[in-house]
């Protein structure tokens, strides 16, 4: 019978994989001497960019060892770093898209301020411990939220491109959808603040005129958005970034994600119980 087929299977494997060489806990557990540089260097995203050979047997356990140093593969969160190749762009050919060209603005748009690379040739900032790992900052970063006097409907072609040729021009005008346009006045407005949870963020901004405001975090269905309380629509800005319009003066705007497919399970599971529950009860009546 199947518990029997169950059982056999995990007396065969069992034999057949061979015993795993665990490393002690506290090799894997010691801090990363690159992190400790990152964290001493300008405060944002990083940008940690790997291409690490397939390794196995000794050389296996080598890189995993080394694995906490390196901040890979996503070791990164367990430093409290924030990376852009891991920070919930839930559209990822997008992100590959526009970070692949060399100097890319992409990484200054998303508020990148060290990229971590392999080593090569002459150090040019701090490395790991082991020399493979060196970070090299990125000038002109941007906030993780900014405000623009205009948005302008543009193809997809054609933001993802500003994205990597003309990042200067994202930040006074946002490149959306139709529906999305905004051609206000010039003036200075104070760089929005930023707090965040893990499905949540909130963005306190004082604006001089009406703005969009453009956050440097993905734009993905099931995102949505509160103006002091009111829901407003979330915009495709930039290709892959979300925008909201705002009206003059303090707001605070919330973003929280509730994806379709979460609604759905969650109506599916309530009728499953509750036709469960009316099963139950048919079943006491005629009995």
């Amino acid at each position: 019978d199947l518990a029997a087929l169950a059982a056999a299977e995990l007396v065969a494997a069992s034999l057949l994989i061979p015993p795993v060489s665990l490393r002690p806990a506290g090799v894997l557990q010691q801090p990363s001497t690159l992190a400790a540089a990152i964290r001493a260097g300008p405060p944002g995203r990083v940008s940690i960019d790997y291409d690490e050979p397939q390794l196995t047997g000794e050389a296996s356990e080598q890189f995993l060892t080394a694995s906490r140093e390196r901040l890979v593969p996503l070791r990164f969160l367990e430093e409290g770093l924030s990376a852009v190749e891991g920070y919930g762009f839930r559209e990822p050919w997008r992100l590959t898209r526009v970070l692949a060209p060399e100097g890319s603005g992409a990484y200054r748009v998303f508020g990148v301020t060290q990229r971590v690379r392999q080593a090569a040739g002459a150090p040019r900032g701090p490395r790991s411990s082991d020399g493979w790992a060196e970070v090299t900052p990125v000038d002109g970063a941007f906030p993780p939220a900014w405000l623009v006097e205009r948005a302008t409907v543009a193809p997809e072609a054609e933001a993802l491109a500003a994205l990597v040729k003309t990042p200067d021009r994202l930040a006074h005008e946002a490149l959306v959808d139709p529906g999305a346009e905004l051609d206000a006045a010039p003036c200075e407005s104070p760089t929005p603040t930023v707090r965040r949870g893990e499905e949540w963020l909130e963005v306190e901004v004082n604006a001089c005129a009406p703005r969009l405001l453009v956050l440097g975090d993905s734009y993905f269905p099931g995102w949505r958005a509160l103006v002091d309380g009111e829901e407003v629509e979330v915009s495709r800005a930039d290709g892959m970034l979300r925008g909201v319009r705002v009206p003059a003066g303090p707001h605070r705007v919330r973003f929280t994600y509730r994806p379709r497919s979460v609604q759905v399970g969650g109506v599916g599971t309530l009728l499953g119980a509750i036709a469960v529950a009316a099963l139950g009860m048919r079943r006491r009546k005629t009995t």
